[in-house]
């Protein structure tokens, strides 16, 4: 009997002692695990937003045109621009619900943190073989046109049409979610517009979208 105690006190202090060194292992750890994580999980959101975008401006035949409404005088000259509000919110519509979409649909995809970065030496970090995770993601999407004007050149202006895609993600594997916010701005048309800057600058900001497209 005296023995089953002694025999069950070691148990107990090698149970103990193994919790608190998978208690600082993970303390140590999870740090590391999350960066990874949060890293993987923008590189795949990110591919997933560009692809969606540029697959929607190839399939509805984006252009300058599509987005800008432009008013000429007899000859030729400029003195007006106003957006095409409801192709703007028709496409923003349908780039949102395709993200959201993927994002949803995204199956688990598995990646590996090599053995050495677990040791906290520079001098290990990214060598040998890798330990191997899965990770999911998901997360809620919004967008906002905006517009630029830079100097193009003598009486020359060059207008660019800006999406700017927020995704707010959780990036996760069992037991380290990480939330993460990634902006994405994509380029979605641009002009050169031949004329007087100052009027042009001063018409297009009455209309609202000198800093950003409604």
């Amino acid at each position: 009997m005296k023995n089953r105690h002694k025999f069950l006190r070691v148990i107990f202090i090698l149970t103990l002692i193994l919790i608190i060194i998978l208690f600082f292992t993970d303390l140590s750890l999870r740090p590391l695990i999350k960066k990874y994580v949060e890293q993987k999980g923008k590189i795949e959101s990110t591919a997933i937003v560009n692809k969606v975008v540029l697959d929607e401006i190839s399939n509805e035949n984006v252009d300058y045109t599509y987005l800008i409404k432009t008013e000429r005088s007899n000859d030729g000259k400029v003195l007006s621009l106003s957006s095409n509000i409801q192709q703007i919110n028709i496409l923003k519509s349908k780039i949102l619900l395709a993200i959201q979409n993927e994002l949803s649909n995204t199956s688990p995809k598995n990646f590996g943190i090599p053995v050495g970065s677990f040791s906290g030496s520079h001098l290990l970090d990214n060598r040998g073989p890798e330990v191997i995770l899965k990770l999911s993601i998901c997360g809620n999407v919004s967008a906002n046109f905006n517009s630029i004007f830079t100097d193009a050149g003598f009486n020359q202006t060059r207008h660019q049409i800006f999406l700017d895609i927020t995704t707010q993600i959780l990036a996760f594997i069992p037991g380290y979610p990480v939330m993460s916010g990634i902006t994405t701005n994509i380029l979605i048309a641009e002009t050169i517009i031949v004329g007087e800057v100052p009027q042009i600058l001063a018409t297009v900001s009455d209309n609202n979208i000198l800093k950003s497209l409604k």
